[in-house]
């Protein structure tokens, strides 16, 4: 790496450090991943997902709840995924769809009916 790129990234760690410090960790979108990619290993072969964090967050939850392994949910879900679809994308759509149950059942259940 040449000197000039390892003082600014010097630079930069110090800036964030000095941020942290006064209470100012700004969000800055060129530090902070949207979409995370991530492997998980699904009937004996290793596959690879990219989501945002926040559907991560609850598809772990989903795990959780249903206590079984994150790559256990993860092959469930490839395995009814329309044939050609992405699994990131059939990831995100289960998640969405686990979601808007949640609120279906919430609203059910607040109701008084």
């Amino acid at each position: 790496m040449r000197p000039e790129r390892v003082q600014r990234f010097r630079d930069e760690g110090s800036r964030r450090e000095q941020r942290r410090k006064a209470g100012r960790d700004d969000f800055e979108p060129r530090e902070t991943p949207y979409v995370v990619k991530r492997s998980v290993t699904i009937r004996g072969h290793r596959t690879s997902f990219s989501l945002e964090q926040a559907f991560f967050e609850v598809l772990s939850e989903i795990a959780v709840q249903r206590k079984m392994s994150l790559a256990a949910l993860v092959a469930e879900v490839d395995g009814v995924r329309p044939k050609g679809a992405n699994l990131s994308s059939a990831l995100r759509v289960f998640v969405l769809g686990a979601v808007r149950q949640r609120e279906d059942d919430g609203r059910s259940h607040g109701s008084g009916t």
